[in-house]
């Protein structure tokens, strides 16, 4: 009897695990074969930009060009990405009227808008709780069993993380010291490609969240619903 209490849970988990990921991802909802392309060439254009600074640091280039080329790059990324985003909103006002209220108008946004995307799956997982199969569980237990598997691919995927940046702070800083008497020329050199590697490490932090930590973030959110779908039920 208990092993078939334990089965039917597991069954249900993944019924829901599998609405979430499939059915109601930011892909499914809002997201089309141009704006796709638009998102790819974005990410692809960011990748060029990281890796200019390595390779001009790797050559002993010399000269500004590296730091115009990083901007240069770095500002195409982001407007690809805001026209890519601009896109998927036009899309998702036509697809899902009734949550237009939520959906942002603004041309310039580089975010998708969660407040439209979390209201649509609330009321799709409202939906499937609705159904006779899902009538005897207690939403409080999801609520525990995903926000326990979020934690443990945490802990396992984002420690190597933190200690390579703790690796590499230690040679940037040399790097600094060894170039910062250099005159004011290479002084200025140093301040604005300061400012973007700034720039690309917060770039390369979201990457890194988006692929490593990508179904822990998932689970979170999925957490988030299933909190606000037992308030609601």
């Amino acid at each position: 009897m208990s092993q078939s209490l334990t089965v039917d849970f597991l069954l249900k988990t993944k019924k829901v695990e599998q609405k979430f990921v499939k059915d109601l991802s930011i892909y499914k909802i809002m997201i089309d074969l141009k704006t796709l392309l638009l998102l790819i060439a974005s990410s692809l254009t960011v990748v060029v930009a990281l890796i200019i600074p390595f390779y001009a640091l790797y050559t002993n280039v010399t000269g500004n060009w590296p730091v115009w080329s990083c901007l240069a790059s770095s500002l195409l990324g982001l407007l690809l990405l805001q026209i890519s985003v601009w896109f998927s909103h036009s899309l998702a006002r036509k697809k899902y009227p009734k949550y237009n209220s939520f959906i942002s108008n603004q041309k310039i946004n580089i975010n998708y808008d969660y407040d439209f995307i979390f209201a649509y799956r609330c009321d799709e997982m409202l939906e499937l709780f609705n159904t006779p199969i899902f009538q005897n569980i207690e939403i409080d237990d999801l609520i525990d069993f995903f926000s326990k598997k979020s934690v443990n691919i945490k802990i396992k995927r984002w420690d190597p993380v933190t200690l390579t940046g703790l690796i590499l702070f230690p040679l940037w800083s040399e790097f600094i010291g060894n170039n910062i008497g250099q005159g004011w020329d290479m002084k200025l050199f140093l301040l604005l490609l300061s400012l973007v590697v700034a720039y690309l490490l917060i770039m390369l932090h979201s990457f890194l969240r988006t692929t490593l930590l990508s179904k822990s973030i998932k689970y979170d959110e999925l957490v988030n619903i299933l909190s606000t779908v037992k308030n609601l039920s």
